[in-house]
């Protein structure tokens, strides 16, 4: 059950972090936030040029440790349990 969790867990950080990143991508190619075809709760400023490059930055950097974060954690949460399973 614990491992079940475990990459649910890991899983779940991995989609978030390949969200992030393609939303940085999408930042970076339209060179505006939000990028063109975004659902917004409220009217929001548009930020262009370089403030919308350094939010596509923050976005794709966050996604690289979400991702980090739920690959390697999942391995080690997994790896811990099976050796204190193991007799």
């Amino acid at each position: 059950m614990a491992i079940a969790a475990a990459s649910v867990c890991g899983a779940s950080l991995v989609a978030l972090g390949t969200w992030l990143w393609m939303l940085g991508r999408r930042i970076n190619r339209a060179g505006c936030f939000p990028p063109p075809g975004a659902k917004v709760v409220r009217d929001t400023q548009v930020r262009t040029g370089q403030r919308a490059c350094n939010m596509a930055n923050v976005a794709q950097a966050g996604a690289f440790l979400f991702i980090v974060a739920g690959t390697v954690g999942a391995w080690y949460v997994c790896s811990r349990i099976l050796t204190l399973i193991q007799p």
